[in-house]
């Protein structure tokens, strides 16, 4: 018995010995970074939303369906000064017609970042304006950080343009609300990052420009709720953010409100072992 013990215990540690004997894997540190609280916003090729948005003018008069948004990351890609956006393609349909948005969305150890070719547009008024003190108008904005829960409050736009008693002012700022389930027609959304954006902006009044006593106010704010894996599911509140959201410049007063959410999505994902985490 015990020379049948000793056998089996040597054919153990012959096993053993013979599964340890070759070299270790290779360790590549050259791969792709992955941020793996990302997923609120998907960027793969041929991601697909369609969004119902729900219209409330001054009369408080509710119009459902009051157009239609699809949305599609295109799969190709925008760079500029080094630095590369994932092109997305915001389709509004209306009665009168239909009309084309271009977002550029990017990801880095920060968070979730927006651009469009309006708002690139208009960061140039910061360089003709060197030297008069306009504030920042910027190439991008981060729309979530990677961590939200450690920067709850951040600025997207300040520009500011003082000359003799004329002030123009146009601050947009966002705001991490925490984490709530939402309801829409598709279904529940559970633990979406909720983000809050306000615009706080005080311009010449286009009706009665050469009066500076009679400017025009905007102070505007919508909620926004993101989903993992999903990303944006519902907008909530006025109309001028929104413009925000779709590449642009919100510079008008809008007493509309809009409700916005998904008739149906398809979003891609990765493959392999690390899907979850890209």
């Amino acid at each position: 018995m015990n020379r049948l013990l000793l056998l089996s215990l040597a054919l153990v540690l012959a096993v053993a010995a013979a599964s340890c004997s070759g070299d270790d894997d290779a360790v590549s540190t050259s791969g792709q970074r992955v941020y793996a609280d990302q997923q609120y916003y998907p960027t793969l090729p041929e991601t697909v939303w369609r969004y119902r948005v729900d219209s409330t003018g001054a009369d408080k008069r509710l119009v459902r369906d009051a157009y239609r948004i699809n949305s599609r990351i295109t799969g190709t890609t925008f760079t500029a000064n080094d630095t590369t956006y994932t092109v997305q393609v915001n389709e509004e349909i209306r009665s009168n017609g239909t009309s084309f948005d271009t977002l550029y969305v990017r990801k880095d150890d920060r968070g979730v970042f927006m651009s469009s070719p309006s708002l690139r547009n208009f960061s140039l008024l910061g360089q003709l304006g060197a030297g008069l003190n306009l504030g920042t108008f910027p190439k991008e904005f981060m729309i979530l950080p990677l961590h939200p829960e450690y920067v709850t409050n951040w600025d997207i736009i300040r520009f500011d343009y003082t000359i003799l008693i004329l002030n123009i002012r146009f601050w947009v700022t966002a705001q991490y609300m925490g984490r709530e389930n939402v309801t829409t027609d598709m279904g529940v959304f559970r633990d979406c990052a909720k983000v809050r954006i306000t615009v706080d902006a005080l311009f010449p009044n286009p009706a009665d420009p050469t009066n500076i006593l009679n400017p025009l106010r905007i102070n505007d704010k919508a909620d926004f709720w993101l989903a993992r894996p999903l990303g944006l599911v519902v907008g909530d509140g006025a109309a001028s953010v929104f413009a925000l959201l779709n590449g642009r410049v919100p510079l008008s007063l809008q007493a509309r409100k809009l409700h916005m959410e998904p008739l149906d999505m398809s979003i891609a994902q990765p493959s392999g072992p690390c899907a979850s985490f890209r």
